[in-house]
């Protein structure tokens, strides 16, 4: 045999060798197909397997092969899905209508033998999709509350989907009313009133509000002062109601009702001025928001007019009484106190004369500042020969008690030793009575004037005094027109000494008594 030919042989097995290692290498590297005798598939799986979504929301999903020994291979696969859209590429977005729908895979699979013909076999795999649907309705909460002036609620919003669940929402709010901040914290304004909290969904149209009345602080109590008064048949009296908090700091703004518990008696107007109608008595009664206070009147009979001036009479002068140093001393100033201080000090002073007359006890000194408007000196109790109850400007100040033109300002019904020291009576139907056998008040440096009708009326009392006085202008009708001083109905010892009168009509009248002593100034 030739060299050639053995050596082309050897040649052919060593390539014959190569194409098959070749062959083998190329089969391991290659990707497994779909068809073939030794890999069929058997299965498609999709990845997620299921998911929840909102309307919108979209999801990636794949979709892959499982053979016989479990091996995952890739397929090419169609997409579906019964509700909302799926693309070639899988990728899912979902709808606006609520549900639970399928994403599928589907592949077809080819399967063929050396001695069969192929045949063509449908395979598909699925994931379940959840869609919670659209809102249906933003709701805000609460739905109605009531806040005071500057006060703070704190609002808060979600939303409800068709199948009634609850989510979480976004929302801005707004107030018609008051202001609201991104939060929610609703601030209420100091105006009446009520307003809505508004909240809208953010980058929607979807909204709800809610309810905010801004209310009053409520009223707690009402005080009406005076507390007690007492008014002539034909005068009045002015009553001032005062609402208060729970913490009895006063309240303005407030309707006040007021009413009379008996009107034939005295009747009061809308206003609080009353006035006397027959002699009796009567309770006032403000009330605001459900909560009423009161004032005791007492109507007194009218004087009767006095009889014409006696011819001539004698005038002595006695000795002046004394006024013992006070037990207690209580400061009150008409503009700045406070009838809830304690009164003794001139810092913490009290503010009305209704105050002192409720406190007052024998030995007790009553310093006055300012205006007292339709205030009257009418303590609840008499002093004692050696410890009189003592009304007096505060040294330094000036004190008026200014009647507002009706009713009287100082009323001592059957009291006994009482000073009023200094000060101004004006504007008033009576200045000064002294009634029901009042004794021992000793009257001193006081300006009357404007009086309507008497600067000074004494019926039926004793050892009374007025000194050192100033009196103008008595009388309803022209200026110095009245009768300044009346003393009647067996009053006796009533002395009348270094005052000055300008009067026109009678200037001292005594219709009835003895030992009456006056004094020219």
């Amino acid at each position: 045999m030739p060299f050639t030919f053995k050596l082309s042989k050897r040649l052919a097995l060593i390539k014959a060798s190569l194409a098959a290692a070749a062959a083998v290498l190329a089969a391991c590297e290659r990707i497994l197909q779909v068809s073939g005798p030794s890999s069929p598939v058997v299965q498609v799986v999709v990845t997620p397997d299921s998911v929840t979504l909102d309307p919108y929301q979209t999801q990636q999903f794949l979709a892959y092969g499982r053979t016989q020994l479990g091996d995952s291979v890739t397929v090419s696969v169609a997409w579906s899905t019964s509700g909302g859209t799926v693309t070639a590429g899988g990728m899912y977005t979902a709808d606006t209508t609520a549900g639970s729908y399928q994403v599928t895979a589907t592949t077809q699979v080819t399967a063929s033998t050396p001695a069969a013909t192929p045949t063509s076999t449908t395979l598909s795999g699925s994931s379940q999709v959840k869609n919670r649907g659209q809102l249906k309705r933003v709701i805000v909460s609460p739905a109605a509350t009531s806040v005071l002036p500057g006060a703070t609620k704190q609002f808060g919003a979600y939303g409800k989907r068709a199948n009634g669940d609850s989510v979480a929402v976004s929302v801005g709010y707004s107030a018609t009313g008051g202001t609201i901040s991104a939060a929610g914290l609703y601030a209420a304004g100091q105006t009446m009133g009520t307003y809505r909290v508004i909240a809208t969904q953010s980058g929607g149209t979807l909204a709800d509000t809610a309810a905010v009345t801004i209310t009053n602080v409520p009223v707690a109590s009402v005080t009406v002062s005076p507390a007690a008064a007492n008014v002539p048949v034909g005068a009045t009296v002015q009553l001032t109601a005062t609402p208060k908090d729970s913490a009895g700091n006063p309240l303005t703004g407030r309707v006040v009702t007021w009413s009379s518990s008996a009107p034939a008696v005295a009747t009061v107007s809308n206003s609080g001025l009353v006035t006397g109608v027959v002699p009796g008595s009567a309770t006032i009664s403000a009330t605001s928001e459900t909560k009423t206070g009161s004032s005791a009147i007492t109507v007194a009979a009218p004087p009767p007019p006095p009889p014409p001036p006696p011819s001539g009479g004698v005038c002595t002068d006695t000795v002046a009484p004394t006024v013992p140093a006070a037990l207690r001393t209580f400061y009150i100033d008409a503009m700045n106190g406070n009838d809830a201080a304690n009164g003794t000090t001139s810092s913490t002073p009290w503010q009305t004369l209704a105050k002192a007359n409720q406190t007052a006890r024998a030995g007790d000194l009553f310093l006055l500042q300012g205006t007292f408007l339709n205030q009257l000196i009418n303590p609840t109790n008499s002093g004692t020969t050696g410890a009189p109850i003592v009304y007096r400007v505060w040294p330094g100040a000036t004190a008026a008690l200014d009647g507002g033109q009706s009713g009287v300002i100082v009323w001592l019904d059957g009291l006994s030793n009482i000073v009023v020291d200094g000060l101004e009576l004006r504007n008033v139907a009576y200045a000064v009575m002294l009634n029901s056998g009042a004794n021992h008040i000793w009257l001193r440096n006081l300006q009357i004037h404007d009086v309507g009708s008497q600067a000074l009326e004494i019926i039926g009392g004793s050892d009374n005094r007025l000194e050192d006085s100033n009196i103008q202008r008595c009388g309803n009708a022209a200026a110095n027109a009245g009768d300044c001083i009346w003393i009647a109905d067996n009053a006796h010892r009533n002395v009348i000494v270094r005052n000055t009168a300008a009067y026109g009509g009678h200037g001292i009248i005594v219709t009835g008594g003895d030992k009456t002593s006056v004094q020219p100034s």
